[in-house]
């Protein structure tokens, strides 16, 4: 059981997709030309851990998510089109295109903006531990 709990954290940490971030505590809305869906919800089996998502993000060309906090630990990946994103922890800038993979770190601001010139296709493996607020995206 260990050990299918360790490869299942595995092939997130490997394999996983892009992050989705809530919206500021201002604006409880997601911003205009941004589609969210989820797709997939476990309960975990990890004790410390209360669920895993995978979330499907859609951004629009020039859509924006403007100064969003990473509510939870994320594993991200780009399937269409070009994203910029921008740390506001470290003032870093960093693009993504097809085929990407990373992690934001969880707790920091970033500003997401689709750079390309077709709809971003991003998917993201939320780990969600106990006691968060496991709504929050």
């Amino acid at each position: 059981m260990l050990a299918r709990q360790i490869q299942l954290v595995t092939v997130l940490l490997i394999a996983a997709p892009f992050f989705l971030v809530a919206p500021d505590a201002a604006s409880e809305e997601i911003p205009e030309g941004i589609t969210v869906t989820v797709i997939a919800e476990y309960k975990s089996r990890v004790s410390n851990l209360d669920k895993v998502r995978l979330v499907r993000v859609l951004m629009k060309p020039g859509a924006m998510f403007d100064n969003v906090l990473v509510q939870n630990e994320e594993y991200c990946e780009l399937k269409k089109g070009t994203l910029t994103d921008t740390s506001h922890a470290t003032n870093t800038t960093s693009v993504y295109t097809v085929g990407s993979r990373w992690a934001p770190p969880k707790g920091e601001r970033h500003t997401v903006i689709n750079t390309g010139d077709e709809i971003a296709d991003m998917w993201v493996y939320q780990i969600i531990e106990k006691g968060e607020e496991a709504d929050k995206m």
